[in-house]
């Protein structure tokens, strides 16, 4: 399947006390480097998270539709399902 990024596992690098930091893919190639602010360090480590969020999301979702027996139980679900989808789907490039 065609993620739309580079495959995960991604890493930070850098500090809060550092003039840059950046995330690097499994190759070592930079994907993205943030300027200098107090945040920098912060936007590094939740960018680096993005692969395994979207994996843990999908695995939330698959459950939640095994779990759910019954279609009042689904029912009951769908406001997480749709907070889930929306959130992948923010991650992923348009079909």
């Amino acid at each position: 399947m065609n993620l739309g990024h580079t495959p995960g596992p991604w890493k930070a690098e850098g500090s809060e006390r550092t003039l840059a930091s950046w995330v690097k893919g499994p190759d070592g190639k930079r994907i993205c480097t943030m300027r200098q602010s107090e945040h920098d360090w912060g936007n590094a480590l939740a960018i680096a998270a993005l692969p395994d969020v979207i994996a843990a999301l999908e695995v939330s979702e698959a459950t939640i539709r095994r779990l759910a027996k019954t279609d009042a139980a689904l029912a009951s679900c769908q406001g997480t399902l749709g907070l889930i989808a929306a959130a992948i789907a923010k991650a992923r490039m348009p079909a």
